[in-house]
């Protein structure tokens, strides 16, 4: 693994020095399973990219390996390589495939049976409530949405993000803290 990583790093560099296809093919070939394994993991840990051809991906993960291939420096340690490959990867997938969260209709019987004062008010904390779910990231949002509105047991959202579900109940109550600092 060593050896490998080594062996990448000093391809990524020579590539800077001389950027040839030739020279790209070689490193590619060297990280077409990691690019694999980070394409199938977002797959499966963010819906909205399910939606998108799995080549198309693929490419964008190609481009973001040429992004940290031009960054590699030959002070940085060996085992640094992948996490960088990784990152830039993601970065790169996640900007041309970036998440909007679809709008969740309100479904609420009794919001005709209130008054016009009540339903002004209603209106602007769920505003309110909007912007704020809009300020949280990604992940949170995504959690919060398997937990409330696909109504996931803590359990299964540990098995879903690779924690524990004492973990996962942490993680929602640190949102919804988040949530409620807002509204005051």
């Amino acid at each position: 693994m060593k050896l490998r990583q080594q062996i990448i790093k000093q391809l990524m560099l020579e590539y800077q020095k001389n950027p040839t296809s030739v020279l790209f093919a070689k490193i590619l070939k060297r990280t077409d399973k990691l690019l694999l394994h980070i394409v199938h993991n977002l797959l499966s840990t963010k819906p909205h990219l399910q939606e998108i051809d799995i080549e198309e991906l693929y490419h964008e993960a190609i481009n973001g390996l040429g992004k940290a291939a031009l960054t590699i420096k030959e002070k940085d340690q060996d085992r640094y390589v992948p996490a960088r490959i990784v990152a830039y990867v993601k970065a790169e997938i996640r900007s041309a495939y970036p998440y909007h969260p679809k709008e969740i209709p309100l479904k609420n019987k009794d919001i005709k049976n209130l008054n016009c004062s009540s339903k002004t008010e209603m209106l602007g904390d769920l505003i309110d409530l909007e912007k704020l779910l809009l300020k949280l990231t990604y992940e949170e949002q995504d959690l919060l949405s398997k937990r409330f509105f696909l109504c996931l047991s803590y359990k299964k959202l540990g098995l879903l993000f690779h924690v524990t579900p004492g973990a996962m109940w942490q993680r929602v109550q640190l949102i919804l803290t988040k949530l409620k600092e807002g509204f005051k």
